[in-house]
């Protein structure tokens, strides 16, 4: 198949698509044992938590009029993005839950 790959009788695209099924084939074994397994995903939820982006918008200030016109107001006007944890206020810290999980493999 590299061969046929490398002397151009074999699409791009048609190679794309056969190794994406091979991947997805040889992965759904795992997915499923890890949908499976409540632990993994606690475990997974732990380790990445979720982030929630939040839009905040300063009020804008009446703009002077006058001799002053446009020089107040213009920060006031800027747009600003931040991000914050989402976190879970029942779950235990992180490394608690992380000894938890390795105590219950044994």
């Amino acid at each position: 198949m590299e061969e046929d790959f490398k002397n151009k009788l074999i699409h791009p695209g048609d190679l794309k698509a056969v190794v994406t099924n091979a991947l997805t084939q040889l992965l759904d074994p795992v997915q499923k044992e890890f949908e499976a397994n409540k632990e993994w995903q606690d475990v997974t939820d732990l380790a990445y938590p979720s982030e929630v982006t939040a839009k905040v918008v300063k009020p804008k200030k009446e703009k002077a009029k006058g001799k002053n016109k446009g020089r107040e107001g213009a920060a006031d006007e800027q747009v600003a993005l931040s991000t914050a944890v989402v976190e879970d206020k029942d779950a235990p810290p992180p490394v608690a839950a992380l000894q938890q999980a390795g105590e219950n493999e044994d």
